[in-house]
């Protein structure tokens, strides 16, 4: 089986694609396109036009729950999925939940508009606060609590924004919420995740933020 991933450095929907490859020790290549300027043979392996797209042997798989799946029940184990299928269905559920979260963030990174940037810090603060009761007694987010699996894979790649953001002036995860700080600190350590962000990973985010205008751009400067 020949995998190909097609990617953006600064993508968070990557990031759980090549995290599941690292957890999977699988071998892969992979190709950087620019969003900006999306080639055509981009835009007929990819729906919707978005990273990642997983190639395998020459079938494109698009959306990354779909591909993180495809490689859970294709690769070794150990499997990320739960066995137990209400613990499965609520990882799945904890999968979706992580746009709750991946919306303020990337309005963090990229508005110009004050009030919306306002807001989204409301909505982020908000989105960790649910997450915080939910770790409550639990090291992971997934299944029963006691490893990692699917639901974290979802929601790691989000604390490499958020790091980034504290970096750029931007807010930290707030102090109180301390189930969600010694979640974090497993996740941010776990060699999977680690390996999962590519070198230019600041600096093209960053360069997306400037060619927006974005608030924290500027704080940057």
């Amino acid at each position: 089986m020949t995998i190909t991933l097609v990617s953006f450095s600064a993508c968070p929907y990557v990031q759980r694609a090549v995290i599941m490859l690292r957890e999977k020790e699988v071998a892969f290549d992979v190709k950087y396109i620019d969003l900006a300027d999306k080639p055509e043979w981009f835009s007929k392996i990819s729906p919707r036009g978005k990273v990642p797209v997983l190639v395998v042997d020459d079938v494109p798989i698009f959306e990354s729950q779909a591909i993180c799946e495809f490689l859970d029940e294709t690769c070794d184990a150990p499997r990320l999925l739960p066995e137990d299928p209400i613990e499965r269905a609520r990882d799945r559920g904890w999968f979706q939940f992580a746009e709750d979260v991946y919306a303020p963030v990337y309005r963090l990174l990229y508005t110009a508009e004050q009030d919306t940037y306002d807001r989204a810090v409301d909505d982020l603060v908000r989105g960790y606060a649910r997450l915080d009761q939910e770790l409550a007694g639990r090291d992971f987010l997934s299944g029963n609590g006691r490893r990692f699996g699917m639901a974290d894979v979802a929601l790691a790649p989000n604390f490499t924004k958020l790091e980034l953001i504290g970096d750029l002036g931007g807010p930290r995860l707030p102090a109180e919420l301390e189930n969600v700080a010694r979640w974090r600190n497993l996740l941010m350590s776990r060699d999977s995740v680690k390996r999962s962000i590519p070198d230019d990973y600041e600096a093209v985010s960053v360069a997306g933020m400037k060619r927006r205008g974005s608030i924290l751009s500027a704080r940057s400067e």
